[in-house]
């Protein structure tokens, strides 16, 4: 079924929750029952229309009741965002306030910190198709360029896959998981000064 991520204070605390779409019964299609009464009242020359026959009364269908929310998250303090699943539906993704890219585990509810912005701002990932890399743009520490990151989510094993020369933001994955792309400031035909500093 179809499930929400979100973050409500409901329990006191800014946590993430989810709950399952609530279930809708399935709606009938009158229009051929509607076609068939019409074919029985037809009357040939002459002939007196048969009377149509009346279908017998059924209970109306009642929709299910809601599915009850599900707290996945207990970290106390603060502010989180954007809960992006993964797509096999085990994982989700979010930030913290303070710059940290966390992962949880939907079954279990265990969170594991990704990795943290030394800026504090806030990291949006990309999951790989097959669910088992996050792609992100974090800041450098030795400057404010972003630089762009894998993280296996298998291992925990983070790579930086771009270099701190260049600004870059919002690497994704392709849908086979065989390409990264990503928005970079790196046009060499006209170069200007840095955006920090005095160099070029």
């Amino acid at each position: 079924g179809k499930w929400s991520a979100y973050f409500s204070d409901e329990g006191g605390e800014y946590d993430l929750w989810v709950r399952p779409s609530d279930a809708r019964p399935e709606k009938k299609d009158d229009k051929k029952d509607d076609k068939k009464d019409d074919a029985k009242g037809e009357k040939k020359d002459g002939e007196k229309p048969a009377a149509a026959e009346q279908p017998a009364a059924e209970p109306a269908a009642r929709p299910a009741p809601p599915a009850a929310p599900r707290k996945l998250t207990n970290l106390g303090p603060g502010f989180r965002s954007n809960p992006v699943w993964s797509p096999d539906s085990k994982r989700i993704s979010f930030a913290d306030n303070g710059g940290v890219l966390r992962l949880c585990e939907v079954e279990s509810g265990a969170v594991t910190d990704v990795h943290t912005d030394p800026w504090s701002g806030q990291i949006a990932p990309s999951w790989s198709g097959d669910s088992n890399w996050l792609a992100y743009s974090r800041t450098d520490e030795g400057n404010n360029f972003g630089c762009g990151w894998l993280y296996n989510v298998k291992t925990g094993e983070k790579t930086r896959v771009t270099s701190p020369m260049f600004n870059t933001n919002a690497p994704t994955f392709d849908r086979k998981g065989e390409f990264l792309y990503f928005r970079s400031n790196r046009n060499l035909s006209g170069p200007i000064y840095a955006d920090l500093d005095s160099t070029f």
